[in-house]
């Protein structure tokens, strides 16, 4: 019994339904996704996945994991200025006589060390992606998964009969 290469089990086995140029076409935009991080994944979303459901669902596995990161940045971003200003405005009230050299030097490493730690995990994961592309390895994110499923729906639909 062959599954179904959107079949849940079958998602970590490589398909070999799936062609070398898609799986290199998707390895390529995770790639591209660490030195392009939307630009990569909705270019290979909306030109290369208009033909490959492979490929597309990749691409929106590489964009939902992308967000995912720049809304954790924006939350710590926001904390951080709320801190920043929070921190002014006591400065203000007490004339400066408040600051400490350990708060400002705390706070730079700790959004360096965050910033880093985001960029690592992207990094990794769009390595453990793109080696999974490579393989013809289906993403495993249910959104990516729906992504793909629809895009064969078309493409099944818009072959000759």
């Amino acid at each position: 019994m062959v599954s179904h290469p959107m079949d849940k089990r079958a998602l970590r086995l490589p398909d070999p339904t799936v062609s070398p140029t898609d799986r290199h076409t998707a390895a390529v935009m995770h790639v591209s996704s660490i030195f392009f991080p939307i630009i990569g994944p909705v270019l290979g979303y909306f030109v290369a996945g208009a033909k490959s459901p492979f490929v597309k669902s990749h691409s929106a596995q590489a964009l939902i994991d992308l967000l995912v990161f720049k809304l954790i940045w924006g939350i710590f971003f926001i904390a951080s200025l709320v801190h920043t200003i929070m921190t002014a405005v006591e400065l203000y009230h007490t004339g400066g006589e408040s600051f400490d050299w350990r708060v400002l030097v705390g706070k730079i490493l700790l959004t360096l060390g965050v910033v880093g730690l985001l960029w690592l995990i992207n990094l990794i994961l769009s390595l453990v992606q793109m080696k999974n592309a490579s393989r013809g390895i289906w993403p495993r994110g249910r959104i990516a998964r729906k992504v793909a499923e629809r895009a064969r729906l078309k493409l099944d639909s818009d072959l000759p009969r």
